[in-house]
């Protein structure tokens, strides 16, 4: 009778258990989608904003003697045309973008075969938590399809800045030193992060958030390539 009393108890409190288990992982399941909507509203909201740059653009046309500046909100953020008093000057800089943006609009650019196209890129892509390696690899292909496709282009690799929004810097220095082994024949590499580092973070004289420049971080930006700019 004890036996039979043990028993009854155990599948009892399995019972609650499974109740109890049961609501739970309907509850996860529920806020796990409401995660997911969000951000997939956040991405749409993006996207839209990534599309309608990208599509101007397209309908902008790139010279032969123009100078481009391409990358992410870091270059997008500046109007370089008045820093340098330079009409030739062309920002193509989007929100956002990562080394897979890039590659994916790289063909509005090089069919215009640019003068010289100063790129920084990057910051984004290690926001989303892409390895060293998968960035390094679009690198050398952003420079591949320009050599291939624009020949007599000169490309200026930036490095990345610093960034006061990731956990380390350490993986931004490890890209830097790895970009710049890629210079070479018309590929030039110009260091900006030791510019803007101090304690191994953006320093706060440059910026705001700890990500974008301020007007005096642009002014220092505009020092170090005025050179490039006009030789």
């Amino acid at each position: 009778m004890k036996k039979k009393n043990v028993i009854c108890f155990i599948s009892i409190l399995l019972n609650i258990f499974f109740i109890f288990y049961g609501i739970y992982a309907i509850n996860k399941k529920n806020r796990v989608q409401i995660i997911q909507r969000e951000n997939a509203n956040r991405n749409i909201i993006q996207s839209k904003y990534y599309l309608a740059k990208e599509s101007q653009f397209e309908t902008l046309n790139i010279k032969s003697s123009d100078i481009v500046f391409l990358g992410d909100s870091i270059t997008n953020r500046c109007e370089w045309e008045e820093v340098f008093n330079n009409s030739s000057i062309k920002n193509r800089g989007i929100d956002g973008d990562t080394t897979d943006g890039i590659l994916n609009r790289l063909n509005t650019i090089t069919k215009g075969h640019p003068k010289k196209i100063f790129l920084m890129i990057g910051i984004n892509d290690l926001l989303h938590r892409r390895d060293t390696v998968y960035i390094l690899n679009n690198y050398k292909q952003i420079l591949n399809e320009i050599r291939m496709n624009s020949s007599d282009t000169t490309i200026y690799i930036e490095s990345i800045l610093p960034n006061n929004n990731i956990r380390s810097n350490k993986d931004v220095k490890l890209l830097n030193s790895e970009l710049q082994k890629l210079s070479g024949n018309r590929i030039v590499y110009i260091n900006l992060f030791d510019k803007f580092v101090s304690d191994n973070r953006l320093s706060t004289k440059y910026t705001y958030d700890g990500t974008h420049l301020n007007g005096r971080g642009y002014l220092i930006w505009k020092q170090e390539i005025e050179k490039y700019i006009n030789p």
